[in-house]
């Protein structure tokens, strides 16, 4: 088996292949199996996140896209084994290059009780069955677009879709029962008023009644299984639903302003109760337990364990909080705010934060790629610092790390790497000095000396060139180099 890399110094792509050499006689029997690593298909794929999700076996799923490259996927975090195992869209011409997943835009996932997982992307509705995927699209189902904005399962196993886009003109929402596809639009079926057909938000509640909301117009629309009725047609354009373990729901306002209950075809304002802390909510969960979940669009993370009556402050964020993810085994909190993911314990304490900057290959532009002496790869990168792989996991050294590994440099541009003969990985970082990790700490032999290149000589003797020549670490201190020839006809070269 042989591990090779390739990278084109003038698009800074960085190719990862893993192949084994088999032979027919003097050549090959197959071509290779090439395996493309790039910061889009690693640890959280993009700095662009949608949602956090804990599926039924304690996994966190992780939706994630990087803005500018339009590259990206789903994650999913085992915390169990610390590692993220990615499905990814990157937008190549070679399919067995990438997964399966049809888009990069992951809108909603649910967790079916057969244990195949539904996700709603740009590009399709998607079933994942363990290693069996199936996409449904314009092509094999009459979805109107392949834009699926979110989904909803109820108890039955129908897959409930609102097939919404607001750049198309034609959207509707329809229930899947795994072979036969029903039609419900508006203003055939849903009772909001032509022609504001996209619909913001759908959701199931216990009793099997279907939720949905518009992004236009007012009231929420209600399907008992045989009619739509509208409620609060009068009041505001809502926006998020979350129904609750007793057949009520709590819908969110447009603005985030209010909150409603809807209870047997009454909405009421706080469910009766206080208003949540924060300026408006950003975002709502419930968790198994029944504890009501808010974030805020100023930071605030707020629960109620006495359904809305009371609210306390659990955490608070610089940002507006995106998800909100409590994990009902160990009391934790997931959310996701900025392009981060942050977790806080049962009393609100911070516990660490994971971001594209330390648990993916922290940057599309490679420099320099190094292996140490225990066969970790260590990739100098523009934008990300310098990242390590040992094979199951990547670590960030940068300032975006949010503190996850020690990175005391003014900078993020990692020119050069390094893996000398003593275990130690060296780093160049321009005019922001040659350092040295030894496993736990960086030392900096000369602050003074930058470098696009590193090299060793004999054990303890490293070389460093950039465009001002030449420089030699002896062990003790640096020697300047200026004349070349000095280099050449050197015997400790």
């Amino acid at each position: 088996m042989e591990f090779r890399i390739m990278w084109s110094h003038s698009n800074r792509t960085f190719l990862a292949a893993l192949f084994a050499s088999v032979f027919a006689s003097a050549t090959f029997a197959q071509l290779p199996a090439w395996e493309l690593i790039k910061p889009s298909n690693t640890g959280i794929p993009g700095n662009t996140l949608t949602f956090a999700k804990f599926a039924p076996n304690g996994d966190l799923w992780v939706g994630a896209w990087w803005t500018f490259y339009y590259e990206g996927g789903v994650t999913v975090y085992d915390r169990t084994a610390n590692t993220w195992t990615v499905y990814a869209d990157l937008g190549t011409a070679y399919p067995e290059l990438e997964s399966p997943l049809p888009s990069p835009f992951v809108n909603d996932i649910e967790f079916a009780p057969d244990g195949s997982v539904w996700m709603a992307t740009g590009n399709g509705l998607v079933r994942k069955d363990g290693n069996v995927w199936t996409i449904y699209n314009t092509s094999n189902s009459p979805l109107l677009h392949n834009i699926i904005r979110n989904i909803a399962l109820d108890s039955q196993g129908n897959v409930w879709v609102n097939n919404t886009d607001v750049s198309h003109t034609g959207n509707a929402v329809f229930r899947f029962d795994g072979v036969n596809w029903t039609q419900y639009s508006v203003p055939t079926e849903i009772p909001f008023p032509a022609p504001w057909d996209a619909l913001y938000d759908i959701a199931v509640d216990a009793n099997d009644h279907v939720l949905v909301t518009n992004l236009a117009v007012q009231g929420v629309a209600e399907f008992d299984g045989s009619t739509w009725t509208l409620h609060g047609g009068s009041l505001r354009v809502f926006r998020e639903i979350i129904p609750d373990a007793a057949g009520d729901a709590w819908i969110v306002t447009d603005a985030g302003d209010r909150l409603y209950k809807l209870h047997a075809g009454t909405l009421t304002l706080w469910g009766g109760g206080t208003r949540p802390p924060g300026t408006a909510i950003s975002v709502m969960t419930i968790d198994d337990d029944g504890t009501l979940w808010v974030g805020s669009f100023d930071g605030v993370m707020s629960k109620s364990t006495n359904g809305g009556q009371t609210w306390s402050i659990f955490g608070q964020e610089l940002n507006t909080i995106i998800d909100l993810a409590p994990d009902n085994q160990s009391g934790d909190l997931f959310y996701v705010h900025g392009s981060n993911v942050g977790h806080l314990n049962p009393s609100g304490q911070w516990v660490e934060g994971f971001n594209a900057r330390n648990v993916s290959l922290t940057n599309f532009d490679i420099e320099d790629i190094a292996f140490d002496t225990e066969g970790n790869a260590w990739f100098a990168t523009l934008g990300g610092g310098i990242c390590s792989y040992d094979g199951q996991r990547f670590r960030g050294f940068n300032p975006q790390n949010l503190g996850s590994e020690p990175w005391p440099f003014a900078t993020d541009a990692g020119y050069a790497a390094l893996g000398a003969s003593d275990g130690t990985v060296w780093i160049g970082l321009d005019w922001y000095g040659v350092h040295q990790w030894d496993g736990s700490t960086w030392n900096t032999p000369d602050p003074n000396i930058g470098a696009e290149c590193l090299a060793e000589g004999p054990p303890g003797t490293i070389w460093m060139g950039d465009s001002w020549g030449v420089a030699r670490w002896n062990g003790a201190q640096t020697e300047i180099l200026s004349d070349p020839n000095l280099v050449i006809s050197d015997p400790n070269s």
